[in-house]
């Protein structure tokens, strides 16, 4: 029972055969099957919400995620002092592969399935958290990125980091402001409206190490960022991270939308939203903000290389999403 304490155990009234350290969670091979155990730093609202959503998509025939195990405390999780501990069934299978053109098409059909049966959700058993508004989150992106140039072009030197974002700047900012003028043109607002009308629920956290392929299908887990919004937040979560991955057109994004229109077809107002959201580059802009708020006194060579990346990307990426007009 290495580095657990046994009343966490005891707190999911287990007795464990064995306890294997995985990364960061314990793999528990038990007499009603293998279990894994985590720390898990979500809050317990944030815990107790996802159990909801996924309890109401096991109900409602999706059987494509890990449930939480029940604690003695009867409920998703276990308390013990400032930690907060949370257990599922163990499942075998290895990590979502975004440069790989079939692993995601297996993965946006899966994620397609489930945004189509929490369709079906109407009530929660707490209030449920709801996403911003796209477009104001997006104006709050260009008004701090904005300010940051301002404040760095008033530097008496500037390192190469300072060179990089200043001589990028237009062209992120151009994109930005189309994406935002895009989404005021769209429909976004309507669709916005109607996903809190509907407790319509995307899940912000999908990412190679949530969605886990194994030889019984796709599971799609961590589900404590979920919130409620337009779920094709998801896709859009989803192309962005594929188009990273690569320079190259492995799968089209017309390929990999028509793969989630199979199981949950998407309307041409919903097809402009997500083209307006995948202009935006929240990438760039993300890694500037984030470098610029933790003051530091050196660059970090894995945040260069984050940014250069994204750079050298930047036609590639406006390119690839084109596409998407054709729909």
């Amino acid at each position: 029972m290495e580095d657990i304490n046994a009343q966490v155990l005891s707190g999911f009234n287990i007795n464990p055969k064995s306890i294997t350290k995985s990364k960061l969670l314990y793999i528990l091979k038990t007499s009603t099957g293998t279990k894994q155990l985590r720390l898990n730093p979500s809050p317990a609202k944030r815990i107790c919400f996802a159990h909801n959503v996924k309890e109401n998509l096991l109900t409602n025939g999706f059987g494509f995620t890990d449930r939480f195990i029940p604690s003695v405390q009867n409920r998703p999780y276990y308390q013990l002092g400032n930690n907060t501990y949370t257990m599922t069934p163990f499942i075998e299978g290895h990590e979502s592969d975004f440069s790989d053109a079939e692993c995601i098409k297996k993965s946006i059909c899966r994620i397609a399935q489930m945004h189509k049966d929490s369709a079906i959700i109407k009530n929660f058993n707490e209030t449920p958290p709801i996403s911003e508004n796209l477009i104001n989150y997006c104006e709050k992106k260009i008004k701090r990125f904005k300010a940051l140039k301002k404040q760095t072009q008033n530097k008496s030197s500037y390192t190469d980091f300072d060179i990089i974002f200043i001589k990028n700047f237009d062209f992120f900012l151009n994109e930005a402001e189309k994406s935002v003028n895009l989404l005021k043109e769209s429909s976004y607002d309507k669709l916005y409206k109607k996903a809190i009308e509907n407790n319509s629920i995307a899940h912000h956290g999908l990412m190679e190490e949530t969605i886990l392929h194994s030889k019984t299908g796709v599971y799609i887990m961590g589900f404590e960022g979920c919130t409620v919004d337009i779920p094709l937040m998801d896709l859009a979560d989803i192309i962005k991270r594929y188009i990273r991955k690569h320079n190259e057109n492995y799968a089209g994004a017309n390929e990999l939308i028509s793969e989630y229109c199979k199981i949950n077809p998407l309307s041409k107002e919903e097809i402009d939203v997500l083209y307006a959201y995948l202009v935006f580059p929240d990438k760039f802009i993300n890694t500037i903000i984030e470098f610029y708020s933790k003051k530091r006194s050196f660059t970090p060579n894995s945040t260069v290389n984050r940014l250069t990346k994204t750079i050298g990307q930047k036609i590639h990426y406006k390119n690839y999403i084109e596409d998407i007009k054709k729909l």
